[in-house]
């Protein structure tokens, strides 16, 4: 990532090198891939072993002539593709005196400055914090963080090197007496739907968790949780 400040404002976002290295490589990797796959199935064809494989001989196929060209043509328009879909998704953060941005292709959202009173890197994942120590904004960073810190201080924004509330996180235990009954029975649901893989449902339930009062962190399966402020 690189910080560019302009007038009262400093954004930090995928670079420039970045996005044409991505521009450009993605589609050569692809083609790449697409010639050396059918080239090296040909020969594993010609070994004695594998002359039998219909999924060798298929793969093999690509390999002749006008059939190659089509894959290659295939492989590099779907290179372009996905870098023109990373690049234009890539996380774009605007830090200004009195708000901060997130952009990500279409999608904006802005967090005024009154609101944020923790900001900190965790898991490769920006995250803001409000007064009440709920979670703001919590947004996959792309690349290097290294010009966050100074982005956020030079507009005096309170960076943190890391959570300055996790000392507070403990691990949820099924009915200990720290949660009412009524609680215990949203964390369990919530833990039944992490061991499945529900996402959507575990999302929802820490949103009734959010709205009940918890801060809640997930390692794996394992839910740790501390009290709003």
């Amino acid at each position: 990532m690189t910080a560019r400040n302009r007038h009262d404002e400093t954004s930090v976002g995928c670079s420039v090198g970045s996005r044409v290295t991505l521009a450009v490589g993605a589609p050569v990797l692809a083609v790449l891939l697409a010639w050396v796959v059918p080239a090296a199935a040909d020969w594993i064809h010609g070994r004695p072993r594998f002359a039998e494989s219909s999924t060798v001989q298929r793969i093999a196929a690509a390999h002749d002539g006008t059939t190659q060209a089509i894959v290659l043509t295939a492989a590099l328009m779907c290179g372009a593709a996905l870098a023109a879909y990373a690049i234009r998704t890539a996380l774009t953060i605007h830090v200004g005196h009195d708000t901060v941005t997130l952009s990500r292709g279409r999608r904006v959202e802005s967090y005024p400055r009154d609101l944020i009173d923790a900001v900190f890197v965790e898991d490769g994942r920006l995250v803001l914090l409000d007064t009440r120590t709920r979670v703001l904004a919590d947004a996959r960073l792309t690349g290097h963080v290294d010009a966050l810190p100074d982005a956020f201080r030079i507009h005096h924004y309170p960076w943190n090197d890391h959570d300055p509330y996790a000392d507070e996180l403990q691990r949820w235990i099924a009915d200990g007496p720290e949660i009412g009954h009524a609680d215990h029975e949203v964390f369990r649901a919530r833990a039944q739907a992490l061991a499945s893989d529900d996402r959507a449902t575990a999302r929802r339930l820490r949103r009734e968790l959010d709205g009940l009062g918890y801060i809640v962190r997930d390692e794996g399966n394992r839910q740790y949780w501390r009290r709003m402020h």
